[in-house]
């Protein structure tokens, strides 16, 4: 039964991804220097507007579970999909605590941070995929100099 709603889950965002040229895909609008929630399958308008970025997939999750005491914090890897204005996409995987420059049509170089995943595991409760929610950050880099 788990392998069946493993795989629901998996065809439903495959299907959300193929849409990412689509303006009839929304999602919340961000800017530079702001850090924002974003549920998994949901997108967020990056700066200029003709830039999306997806929450796709929880690669990893290795952290701790709540009232747990642990000897190592472990960490969280997801996989992101950046769709650009060209229809376009580039995947993007992020581990919790590090960061990566992207780079979008026309704009300069930010730095996107996984600052968190939301909701922690619990010691017997496995968190559903659906569930998820990144809190990530923005931010942009200053110009490269020649």
């Amino acid at each position: 039964m788990k392998l069946v709603y493993h795989i629901i889950i998996f065809f439903a965002l495959a299907l959300m991804l193929t849409a990412c040229g689509d303006d009839a895909v929304s999602g919340v609008g961000v800017q530079a220097g702001q850090s924002f929630d974003l549920p998994i399958g949901q997108s967020a308008i990056l700066p200029g507007g003709s830039n999306r970025l997806v929450f796709a997939q929880v690669l990893k999750d290795s952290r701790c579970p709540r009232l747990i005491d642990c000897f190592g914090q472990g960490r969280a890897k997801v996989k992101m999909v950046l769709c650009n204005s060209d229809n376009s996409k580039q995947d993007i995987e992020l581990t919790q605590g590090q960061s990566q420059v992207i780079q979008l049509d026309g704009l300069p170089r930010f730095k996107l941070n996984l600052i968190d995943l939301f909701p922690l595991p619990g010691l017997n409760r496995t968190v559903r995929p659906e569930e998820y929610v990144l809190r990530l950050a923005l931010d942009e880099l200053d110009p490269v100099q020649p």
